[in-house]
């Protein structure tokens, strides 16, 4: 089978999408699919630059030109942007005809190159694998003005793609209950499957065995309950919850180490500054292959999402937490897919946000009961171990693969210049 992805991003960049891109991709390939990527030859900060075209693990990727400004701010994106959809509407109508295509959402209409190869090959699945929801989450976060022109425009696009899509693959619920409800036709809902992203099993496996985080004696955390937060402090995020819960318990031996970075991050240390908080700890992005020597550094992992995201986007950093056997305390809307990791799994408490008088029940609870604690941590690792490695995801994406070849091969070979 044919199969393509399209993404700005591909490893060895370090953008979490190009990893599960990369992660699905081989996985195809190793199992016989003829696979293509399509991605950006620039990368996710400024200046990456890789090779316009390889061969790797038996997946033929395509690099588009792009200038690699980076994320340094919107017009930079907004360029790299331009000119990745340019390239890869051109490859795509220079494919040989695919089966299946896969299109990501960076960027949010990369799904216009799929239209445009099945303009040529009728009989061409898309599927969306959508990530992230624009121009929704921008609205809601005040990045864009809503019902603005670049708001209209975005929901001109998906409209289009949309018009042509076979299936949606989405990371929670929430998040096709909401695309079925701004997209499906006349009441109808899309072929839509859930499918959590998930860390590899080879990274995380069984009983590893992990050193001391060298840092942890340096930051005070010895004897100490350390709540962990890691990776983006974004916009979609909420800290008001976390700083209260910090208050509440200042009575206790707790650590809230903060290490990550993004745009809330000089908010939430200027916050805690301003209340006497000492018990935050800020550290900064660390190396990846210094997580899992943090997270075993932790008792807690802390997780959120503000309610008014549902279904927009989906925090990432919960399957590292889960594969190692790291409780979670999710603050954030339900149906969401940390809400379900943490309560379907027993892995953690999920709460709305504002009920911080629930987080403080939780945390004080686990440092009184260590027995409690260790139960948290065994179904932590078997939820990572039952739904959300590599393994156990890419099974899902097999099944998906084979629901939409079947209706492929069940559809006769369109006529050329047939209406």
């Amino acid at each position: 089978m044919r199969i393509t992805i399209l993404n700005q991003f591909y490893k060895p960049d370090i953008s979490p999408t190009a990893n599960l891109a990369a992660s699905l991709a081989e996985h195809w390939a190793a199992k016989g699919h003829e696979v293509t990527v399509v991605a950006s030859q620039g990368g996710y900060v400024e200046g990456a630059d890789f090779a316009k075209s390889s061969l790797d693990h038996g997946v033929r990727v395509h690099r588009c030109w792009t200038p690699a400004l980076g994320k340094k701010n919107l017009l930079s994106r907004a360029i790299d942007y331009g000119c990745f959809n340019l390239g890869a509407f051109l490859r795509a109508l220079r494919l040989p005809k695919q089966d299946i295509i896969f299109s990501m959402t960076t960027p949010p209409w990369i799904g216009l190159a799929g239209n445009l190869h099945k303009m040529k090959s009728r009989q061409t699945k898309l599927a969306l694998w959508f990530m992230d929801v624009h121009p929704e989450i921008g609205e809601v976060t005040g990045m864009q003005k809503p019902g603005g022109l670049i708001s209209k425009v975005l929901r001109m696009f998906n409209r289009r793609i949309f018009n042509k899509l076979d299936h949606l693959a989405v990371l929670d619920p929430a998040m096709g209950d909401l695309l079925n409800k701004l997209y499906g036709h006349a009441g109808t809902k899309f072929g839509t499957t859930v499918i959590p992203n998930w860390e590899p099993m080879s990274k995380y496996p069984q009983n590893m065995d992990v050193k001391p985080w060298h840092k942890a004696d340096e930051l005070g955390l010895k004897d100490q309950f350390v709540i962990l937060y890691t990776g983006n402090l974004g916009i979609v995020h909420q800290f008001d919850d976390l700083l209260a819960l910090a208050q509440r318990i200042a009575d206790l031996p707790v650590k809230f180490l903060i290490n990550g970075g993004g745009k809330r991050m000089p908010v939430l240390k200027e916050a805690a500054a301003r209340d006497g908080l000492s018990n935050f700890i800020f550290n900064g992005y660390v190396p990846f292959e210094e997580l899992p020597a943090v997270m075993n550094s932790a008792d807690l992992a802390y997780i959120t999402l503000r309610n008014d995201c549902a279904g927009m986007a989906s925090p990432s950093k919960v399957h590292a937490n889960l594969a190692m056997g790291l409780p979670v305390l999710f603050s954030g809307p339900l149906k969401s897919n940390v809400d379900i990791a943490v309560t379907e799994h027993e892995a953690g408490l999920s709460v709305r946000e504002g009920d911080v008088d629930g987080m403080e029940r939780f945390v004080r609870e686990l440092i009184a009961d260590k027995k409690k604690l260790a139960m948290y941590q065994v179904n932590a690792r078997e939820a990572f171990d039952k739904a959300y490695n590599d393994v156990a995801t890419h099974e899902q994406f097999d099944e998906l693969l084979d629901e939409m070849f079947a209706k492929t091969a069940a559809e006769p070979e369109a006529v050329a210049g047939a209406v």
